[in-house]
């Protein structure tokens, strides 16, 4: 799990073995996931 901060928002990512990558990104309270192949 690796964090990136731009601004105001934090950008979370985690790529796993079988090349799944999970983003999720969270601004304050809201949280916006994503699940991208």
């Amino acid at each position: 799990m690796r964090e990136v901060f731009v601004k105001s928002y934090r950008l979370i990512y985690e790529i796993r073995q079988d090349g799944t990558v999970i983003l999720g990104f969270i601004h304050g309270a809201r949280r916006f996931p994503f699940n991208l192949l």
